[in-house]
């Protein structure tokens, strides 16, 4: 593809138009679950981890989520709002690799390989 080819694929609308679909989306979700997790807490008195400090208790996270303890509302959200910009990285990754932006699909590559590595030692030195 032409250079640009390339340039004006990069910069369309509908490439702009889901980058902000995929935020917002994230952003929403995100926010819905925050707020049934305060309203269970505000609706029980408490997040029903009392006691629990570090990271919760996920071998009861299906349980918990299916009895509606406000913990597991408030833990997804946050986990959803941290993980929309891995997914907006990963969907671009996507669009890049369609437009055969070979540039573009190297650096997202990388970022996403990077935002891996980064959720993978979080994780595990958690």
């Amino acid at each position: 593809m032409s250079e640009l080819a390339t340039s004006v694929a990069r910069d369309s609308p509908t490439m702009r138009n889901s980058f902000v679909r995929e935020l917002r989306a994230g952003v929403a979700v995100s926010g819905a679950l925050l707020l049934l997790g305060l309203l269970a807490v505000a609706w029980h008195g408490s997040a029903g981890i009392a006691g629990v400090s570090g990271v919760p208790p996920l071998s009861q996270f299906g349980t918990d989520l299916l009895a509606g303890q406000a913990w597991t509302f408030l833990w997804l959200g946050v986990a959803v709002l941290a993980l929309t910009p891995v997914v907006r990285v990963a969907f671009a990754l996507a669009q890049f690799a369609q437009v055969k932006d070979r540039d573009y699909v190297g650096l997202t590559a990388f970022v996403l390989a990077v935002l891996g590595v980064s959720l993978l030692v979080g994780v595990t030195a958690a």
